[in-house]
Formats: structure tokens, sequence, C-alpha cells
């Protein structure tokens, strides 16, 4: 296994397009969440109910990552 398949992980396995959708998928919550206050209009409770949603998908992306990252080591 060289130095570059180590670090880059799940990167090597795919291809440009599924690569794509994998990182597109992962961030399917934030890009839900823009597009409702898009159609639906910036209102205080939409406000509150974002930074709480972004709030917990930081989290558990951040985590998400971490575990995968675990699992390749």
């Amino acid at each position: 296994m060289t130095k570059s398949e180590l670090i880059s992980g799940f990167n090597t396995d795919y291809v440009a397009g599924p690569l794509a959708l994998f990182f597109l998928v992962e961030n399917a919550v934030i890009i839900n969440i823009f597009t409702t206050v898009l159609f639906l209009g910036f209102l205080t409770s939409s406000l509150v109910l974002c930074i709480i949603s972004l709030t917990f998908t930081t989290k558990l992306t951040h985590t998400s990552k971490t575990d995968a990252q675990v699992e390749t080591v």
C-alpha cells in the first residue's frame, strides 16, 4: 500500500462521479436547510432551527469523519 492510499483513504476507491455524490450526500442536511430557508423565507423560528440543525450536523459530520479515519488506520 502506498503512502497516498493511506492518506486519502476512500478517495482512492471512487472515481470522479461517485466521489462527488459521496461528498454531496455528506452535506445533504445542510443543503436541505439552506434550500428550505430560501423557499420559505428567513423567519426568526427558522433561524433558531437553522442554528440548531447546523450545530448538530457539524458535530455529526465531525464524528463520522473521525470514526472513518479510525477505521482506516
